[in-house]
């Protein structure tokens, strides 16, 4: 396994990634009478740490003991410019607002604005960060995945691999609606991910920001429901925010050029870590 990992470390991880999270996710999403449903909400909240958990292994088999502390390490590097921080926390909400603006301008209603839902942002974004996409994914995508992509394809090349993946990661939880929306949302994380590539190499590769951000892009999509219940099925909405996501990734492509994805120096803080690898192969 060693020997396989060291060849091939992008595919073993994205197939361990993919052993831990489908079975688990599969049973945790289904409605089988014959497993208790403690345990399928259980198995359904493992499932999503299958990248995290995927990344820590094979940094581990790649790099040893201190391989893997230093990739935990990674999540409690506080160091970046502030700018990022309120990239991370607000960039979401901004791109919801222009889609709600938008709805207004077609003269949807949107009211009321309920300001007590507000409460509501730091829990959804701490439950997310913890115990959702934040934790559970962001040390396999982007501790992991992401440098050793980068190692060999421009920024934008290695998002656009990593986002594909990364949609396809999600099988469990959209196949029951078909092909065609697991082919839009593999979209959908694609153009995501070309945004966390921005962040994360803009950051210096700070692993505690992107999981952040993860954390507040899927609490955002909570929230706003709660902020907006007078929108007509906003949920169906996210078509909408979609390409708005579409448009600001053709503009920052066009401003930082796809090859770093980032007007900054090249990210250091990972650069430990791809240097032990380098020196163990």
């Amino acid at each position: 396994m060693s020997r396989i990992a060291q060849k091939y470390p992008v595919i073993s991880f994205v197939a361990l990634a993919c052993l831990i999270s489908w079975p688990t996710g599969y049973i945790g999403l289904s409605d089988m009478e014959s497993v208790p449903e403690s345990v399928r909400i259980g198995l359904n909240y493992f499932a999503k740490f299958g990248p995290s958990l995927a990344g820590l292994i094979m940094t581990y088999l790649l790099l040893g003991k201190e391989g893997a502390i230093r990739l935990l390490r990674g999540l409690l590097n506080f160091g970046s410019h502030p700018k990022w921080y309120l990239i991370a926390l607000l960039l979401p909400s901004a791109a919801w607002l222009s889609v709600i603006g938008f709805l207004t301008f077609q003269g949807e209603v949107v009211g009321p604005f309920e300001a007590g839902a507000l409460v509501f942002i730091p829990l959804l974004i701490a439950k997310h960060f913890f115990i959702g996409g934040g934790l559970g994914e962001e040390l396999g995508w982007r501790g992991f995945m992401l440098p050793r992509l980068q190692d060999r394809h421009s920024a934008l090349g290695a998002s656009v691999i990593l986002g594909i993946v990364w949609g396809l990661w999600h099988l469990p939880a959209v196949i029951d609606d078909g092909i065609a929306s697991l082919v839009l949302f593999t979209i959908y994380t694609t153009v995501l991910a070309i945004i966390y590539t921005w962040v994360f190499n803009g950051s210096g590769g700070n692993l505690f920001i992107v999981t952040l951000l993860h954390a507040t892009m899927n609490g955002t999509n909570g929230f706003m429901v709660r902020l907006f219940p007078g929108i007509p099925d906003i949920e169906n909405h996210v078509i909408l925010l979609g390409l708005c996501w579409l448009i600001f990734v053709i503009g920052l492509v066009i401003v930082t050029g796809p090859r770093k994805l980032t007007r900054g120096e090249k990210m250091t803080s990972v650069q430990p870590v791809r240097e032990a690898d380098l020196e163990i192969r």
